[in-house]
């Protein structure tokens, strides 16, 4: 109190002690007030924690809806993929061709070999008992006619993407739209 910047030097002792009263009353005040508070907040904590946890079986259901729309969407756009991905028509038949081959190779084999059992082969061969000749020519014919259909099947464009394009942002509009209605249909008093 003695210091040369002390702002209360000039005055009086009765006067200080006056203000050093009135400021404990102030803050003894304040710090009530304070302690009112944290326990209005404490009491408001304890309320909240309460209706959430009331809530968690609406918020559990909330959360399947949400992922019903979700899984809803994702499979409109692995629809929406398929179109633009081509697929090989030809997987299965590849596995054919390789088994034709391989008796293919097996009866050529045998027919090369010159024993008894290569005339009987040529010999079925020729009567038409083995079909072999006749079945691989039906399979080439048959792979032959896929291929060019194949070639003729066009898959979609960049036109048919810039309409798709399109209507996505008529389809995202709508579907703001929608959540947003549905977002702010329910009224919550807080």
């Amino acid at each position: 109190m003695v210091r040369s910047e002390f702002f209360g030097k000039d005055m009086k002792l009765e006067r200080l002690i006056q203000l050093y009263g009135d400021k404990w009353l102030e803050l003894n005040k304040v710090q009530d007030e304070l302690k009112d508070i944290e326990a209005k907040i404490t009491k408001m904590h304890k309320d909240i924690v309460r209706e959430n946890l009331k809530a968690a079986p609406i918020l559990k259901e909330l959360e399947d809806m949400e992922k019903k729309v979700m899984r809803e969407v994702e499979r409109s756009f692995r629809k929406i993929k398929a179109k633009f991905v081509r697929f090989n028509p030809f997987k299965e038949t590849r596995d054919q061709v390789k088994e034709y081959l391989q008796e293919a190779q097996a009866t050529i084999h045998e027919l090369e070999r010159g024993t008894y059992d290569s005339f009987d082969v040529l010999k079925s061969i020729y009567t038409g008992e083995n079909k072999i000749v006749s079945e691989l020519q039906s399979l080439v014919r048959d792979v032959n006619g896929k291929i060019e259909m194949d070639k003729l099947c066009d898959p979609l464009q960049d036109k048919d993407f810039g309409v798709l394009v399109f209507e996505y942002g008529r389809f995202f509009e709508k579907i703001t739209a929608a959540c947003s209605g549905f977002a702010n249909n329910l009224k919550i008093n807080v």
